[in-house]
């Protein structure tokens, strides 16, 4: 069978070039798509575990200066943890569980449920939000004081750690912020 020569149209071996082509394309987007779905997850998680630790930073913050959730746990600033890891074996770092919860904000009792032994609480969020109860938090907190030759304490260094887990990852964060007292100097 003879074909014309002046017939146009695509061979076979055209076409299959053309849907391999197609299909490299194809496959760039689904590894694109995913590694944005990965990315948007992970930035969730970040996201939420960082707002468990400013929550709990803002209520200290708030608190009154000689509030026994801000005794000084660390004899000098250079020895408050550096890592979330190394803060959670510290055993003098405060955790957040349900009885130095129970003392502070009541917005922070009406978010976050406790549970666990004292020693290694775990902290998860109440309600119908997006991150309720699939993530899980640990919280602690290293004080140091300030103190003046005099002895009187002008400020102290708050340093929060926070370490969480959720089904697609986990991390760890840490806050450091100063705390003044109003007294004349």
């Amino acid at each position: 069978m003879r074909f014309p020569a002046n017939e146009k149209g695509f061979t076979l071996i055209e076409a299959m070039v053309a849907m391999v082509v197609l299909a490299i394309g194809i496959l760039g987007v689904v590894i694109m798509q995913t590694r944005a779905v990965s990315a948007n997850a992970s930035a969730f998680s970040r996201t939420s575990g960082t707002g468990v630790g400013i929550s709990v930073l803002e209520t200290l913050q708030q608190m009154p200066f000689n509030d026994p959730n801000l005794q000084q746990t660390h004899a000098a600033a250079n020895l408050l943890p550096n890592t979330a890891a190394a803060a959670m074996a510290d055993a003098q770092v405060r955790r957040l569980n349900a009885v130095t919860l129970a003392t502070m904000s009541p917005m922070l009792t009406n978010v976050y449920r406790v549970s666990g032994p004292v020693a290694n609480p775990v902290l998860t969020t109440i309600g119908a939000g997006a991150s309720a109860g699939s993530h899980t938090y640990q919280v602690a907190w290293a004080v140091f004081d300030n103190a003046l030759p005099g002895g009187e304490v002008p400020s102290k260094i708050i340093r929060v750690y926070q370490v969480w887990t959720a089904a697609m990852g986990g991390g760890t964060s840490i806050m450091t912020t100063v705390k003044y007292n109003n007294i004349a100097l």
